[in-house]
């Protein structure tokens, strides 16, 4: 038993070590506005336990209306209920460090540090931020449910405390709640109570694992606050727009996003350092959804995971569907990336195995922090210059600018006969459209991503052009040559190229993945997995249909209260 223990530990240390930080204080102060915005101070102690830059604090901002409550008036301000809805977050501060903010699907992304200045031991961060539109409104209350700790911190959090500061006197304090743990716990490991009718503190009285967080609920009589119709403002209307603008945009891409030239040279196989969703990034300079789903029969064929093809019928054998069920057969390595492991894990998150439809509400939000991962992992590789990203992100949000205000401007110049400024705003339009063109191709490689990128042409180009003979030659070399290329030419978008090459040869049936059909053939075998992993990127990246993109906006009023992890807010964060 002491043996067991023991190497429960050990295991539990190196895992521990892995994240390379530790969160040893979290401190988190919410005021509520009578505004109805929430302004947010988190003081975060962390010790390094190895040399990492900083934090990324990620925080959702994409939430789920409830469709199912009729008396939530955001529901009924919905033309389709169930909608999404997005909060906005604005006035972010990080004392004494140097950060930058992003976005990446429903999540913002606080980055602290400098990329060059590392660091060990311990350090403490200082986030400011403001939160609008995250009170819920019904017909007989308001409330406040929100998530101070999110459930997507990928290390342990040793101490954390809290307080809520009411705009004024609550006279009614019963009504309340604090969850702890994973997403869905009801569980209280808090000591937290009502200090005044104002303030209400708290803090943990055990430390959270990964992926465990707080929750609090606090209902208010309905007009406790005002309830806050956040608009974007200040559009910046730039009526003076000079043709100029376009070339100044191409004179920064051909600096800071133009490649370094090369000739493809023909590659038998893919660089063997890099995963087909590193390729389909590095091919087409962002990240799409098939870079991710390519994994799957990239461990499929490592033997990391199967699939096995159901089929069921309708009346008479009408009407047939295909289900895909997964099953894992061994974890990924340790040393894996950790956008594999999330969203290896992700998939097995329920158990195995696992239905492809009962991932469609279950996964969403860890394929959001898979693609932010992918994101960071290219960056750490440095793959693209620094310099290449600060352009593309800065030009590419001024398109946008001139694009909203040019449309703007556009309306009320010619209601209003103002012919020379409208000739103007739609130079803004033509400005911003080239910009989108033009920083769309940004950044410029380094010379280790621009050496990948000519390999991974060569290799696509093989798979385009290959002869039969050739083929058979690799074949006897290694009968699974096919399975090895087949993710490539999945996220190279040339699976069906590959297919017409190997035609009339013999392949053996892949390993990994079994049909619906008793006898194998290559060519359905290759349209029904180009086809699949069609059904799995709108499964895994579709919005959960009963919670939030990143939580859930609904209600614990009048229902016996919450859970951790359903409210608005949390998120997590990790090193970089």
């Amino acid at each position: 038993m002491k043996l067991l223990v023991f190497i429960f530990s050990f295991f539990a240390t190196l895992s521990l070590k892995s994240e390379a930080f530790i969160i040893k204080d979290y401190a988190i102060n919410i005021k509520v506005n009578e505004k109805g915005y929430l302004d947010i101070e988190e003081i975060i102690k962390v010790n390094f336990t190895e040399s990492r830059r900083g934090i990324i604090r990620s925080i959702p901002y994409v939430f789920r209306i409830a469709p199912n409550d009729e008396n939530n008036p955001r529901a009924q301000g919905f033309e389709n209920v169930g909608s999404n809805m997005r909060t906005l977050i604005s006035n972010i501060e990080v004392d004494n460090w140097k950060y930058s903010v992003s976005k990446s699907g429903a999540i913002l992304q606080i980055r602290i540090g400098s990329p060059q200045i590392y660091l060990t031991g311990d350090q403490e961060y200082r986030i400011k931020y403001r939160v609008h539109d995250a009170i819920n409104f019904f017909k007989d209350h308001s409330e406040l449910y929100f998530n101070i700790i999110g459930t997507e911190w990928d290390t342990e959090i040793e101490n954390a405390h809290f307080e809520i500061s009411l705009p004024k006197t609550l006279i009614d304090r019963s009504n309340y709640f604090v969850s702890t743990g994973v997403y869905g716990s009801k569980a209280n490991q808090t000591v937290s109570s009502w200090v005044d009718d104002k303030t209400f503190k708290g803090s943990i009285t055990q430390k959270l694992n990964p992926h465990e967080g707080v929750t609090i609920g606090i209902k208010f009589p309905v007009d406790f606050v005002e309830k806050e119709n956040y608009k974007t403002k200040g559009f910046y209307w730039l009526f003076l727009i000079p043709i100029a603008v376009s070339t100044w945009f191409y004179s920064l891409w051909k600096k800071y996003g133009k490649d370094e030239g090369f000739s493809i040279q023909t590659e038998f196989k893919a660089p063997a350092e890099i995963s087909p969703a590193v390729a389909g990034y590095l091919m087409n300079d962002k990240h799409k959804k098939r870079d991710l789903t390519s994994l799957i029969p990239y461990w499929g064929e490592k033997g990391y995971l199967k699939i096995k093809e159901h089929e069921t019928g309708s009346f008479l054998g009408f009407g047939k569907t295909k289900e895909l069920e997964f099953i894992k057969v061994s974890d990924l390595k340790p040393e894996a990336p950790s956008h594999e492991k999330t969203m290896f894990n992700g998939i097995f998150s329920l158990g195995s195995p696992i239905m492809l439809s009962d991932l469609k509400d279950n996964i969403y939000q860890k394929m959001q922090y898979s693609s932010i991962e992918l994101e960071n992992y290219i960056n750490a590789k440095k793959y693209y210059t620094e310099s290449g990203n600060l352009w593309r992100d800065l030009m590419l949000f001024l398109s946008i600018v001139l694009l909203i205000g040019g449309l703007i401007g556009t309306f009320f110049t010619f209601s209003s006969g103002n012919f020379f400024l409208m000739y103007m705003c739609i130079g803004a339009m033509i400005s911003s459209i080239a910009g989108f063109i033009i920083f769309s191709h940004m950044p410029k490689k380094t010379r280790i991503g621009t050496d990948l990128y000519k390999k991974l042409c060569g290799f696509k180009e093989f798979i385009k052009t290959v002869e039969k003979d050739k083929l058979e030659l690799f074949l006897k070399e290694d009968p699974g040559y096919f399975d090895k290329v087949l993710p490539f030419a999945i996220v190279f978008n040339v699976a069906q190229e590959w297919k017409k090459r190997f035609e009339g040869l013999e392949i053996p049936p892949p390993s990994w993945y079994v049909g619906s059909s008793p006898n194998f053939n290559y060519y359905y075998f290759m349209n029904s997995i180009d086809h699949s992993l069609d059904e799995v990127s709108e499964n895994i990246y579709s919005v959960p249909s009963n919670s939030g993109s990143a939580g859930s906006g609904g209600s614990f009023g009048g229902s016996g209260g919450g859970f951790s992890g359903g409210g608005f807010g949390g998120g997590g964060g990790s090193s970089w």
